[in-house]
């Protein structure tokens, strides 16, 4: 859309569809935040254009208790074409919580609404 804007996001590798996504791509945007009910999973965006794809970065990966892990964590910037509202809703979803995203097919169907926690993770 013309009136979207490019806003770029760092992806782990599994979060980035382990490479799959590339430039053209549509993909679904979920995101795990805290919330007053625990962790909750939820659809954030069901479709998105994916514009770019930076370069890989491997970063070391932190565990609770602060020392670091030897875990090397593969990590690349994507770059999105969003609407002023979807920018917002990544941007806050990226600062508190995790991103995954999910390659689209052509008759891929994404439901939003559903909300996913501890308490309904299993059927």
């Amino acid at each position: 859309d013309e009136d979207d804007i490019a806003v770029s996001f760092q992806f782990t590798d599994p979060g980035r569809v382990a490479g799959f996504v590339q430039p053209g791509s549509q993909v679904a945007v979920f995101a795990t935040v805290s919330s007053a009910e625990g962790e909750i999973t939820q659809v954030l965006l069901p479709e998105a254009l994916v514009l770019a794809v930076g370069p890989s970065t491997t970063t070391t990966g932190l565990n609770g208790s602060g020392p670091t892990n030897s875990e090397e964590l593969p990590r690349a910037l994507l770059t999105l074409s969003l609407s002023d509202d979807e920018a917002k809703r990544l941007v806050y979803a990226a600062e508190h919580g995790t991103l995954y995203l999910g390659l689209r097919g052509e008759n891929s169907r994404v439901t939003t609404g559903t909300v996913i926690s501890q308490q309904n993770l299993f059927p």
